[in-house]
């Protein structure tokens, strides 16, 4: 039954604009198209290419809490992310998440998180600062690994967000400030069936835009009272579409093979996009 919500939650949110249209089939044709329907819904983009989703960047040196299994301290980490409009507001969205152990006999990677998503993006749709957000109908993610270090869940969730892009409202010379809260069912492997009194069932980020600087803040707290984890990462405006990038991590779960593991790392390096 579990794996079925995704596909439940779709058919529930999809249903209601498609009996709105005067025929379903003229619905599904004009969703697949991105042509304008009768009573649908409006599209957060028209752009069909691939492009950024998440954060990508390069941290050329993250120290800290030492590795439990092999001691290591020092990493290069490094996230790729991208996304591909599939249809009106449905999208697909990859991000891979690396720990490389650069100044390691062999240059072995440490870990590999894998983070495939379907969700719709309503980023757009609202009214005064409340946006819809997205709503994930399926996310993915595991380290590949087999036996004891194995590491997987899924989700489905919803990430309303509050948008205020009013400078005159905002103090320091921040240009716009955005809040989202994301909600999540989450299930599990066996190998880690506890993973949400670790990583809870919501997610908080809060984003703050200076002209030339961005600052995020990421917070979860985990279903028992001691875990969770928070995240502070910073872009400054560097050349082109380059930023410099410096990240802070304290608390559970950086990787999915620490899932249960408290770290506290910092690190820095160059960001492609915001």
């Amino acid at each position: 039954m579990k794996r079925l919500l995704p596909f439940l939650l779709a058919a529930a949110l999809l249903a209601p604009a498609a009996a709105r249209a005067d025929d379903p089939a003229d619905y599904l044709v004009g969703l697949c198209k991105g042509e304008a329907v009768p009573g649908g819904l409006t599209p957060a983009s028209e752009e069909w290419g691939i492009r950024p989703y998440k954060r990508n960047y390069v941290l050329l040196y993250q120290g800290g809490t030492p590795n439990a299994v092999d001691g290591m301290h020092e990493y290069v980490k490094f996230q790729l992310s991208i996304q591909q409009h599939l249809c009106k507001n449905l999208h697909f969205g990859y991000t891979q998440k690396s720990f490389w152990s650069a100044t390691a006999p062999s240059l072995p990677f440490r870990e590999t998180n894998y983070n495939p998503e379907f969700f719709l993006d309503y980023s757009n749709y609202g009214s005064g600062i409340w946006r819809l957000g997205k709503i994930g109908l399926f996310e993915h993610e595991s380290n590949g690994r087999d036996g004891l270090e194995s590491r997987s869940w899924n989700r489905i969730y919803w990430e309303p967000r509050m948008v205020i892009d009013d400078p005159a409202k905002l103090p320091f010379d921040f240009k716009t400030l955005v809040v989202a809260l994301k909600w999540w069912y989450a299930y599990s492997s066996t190998e880690n069936a506890d993973i949400r009194d670790y990583q809870g069932n919501n997610e908080l980020t809060v984003t703050l835009n200076q002209y030339w600087t961005q600052w995020v803040f990421t917070a979860r707290k985990g279903r028992i009272w001691d875990y969770g984890n928070f995240q502070v990462d910073v872009n400054s405006h560097f050349m082109g579409n380059m930023d410099l990038f410096f990240q802070y991590w304290d608390g559970y779960g950086e990787s999915l093979v620490d899932y249960n593991r408290t770290t506290t790392r910092y690190g820095f390096g160059i960001a492609i996009n915001r």
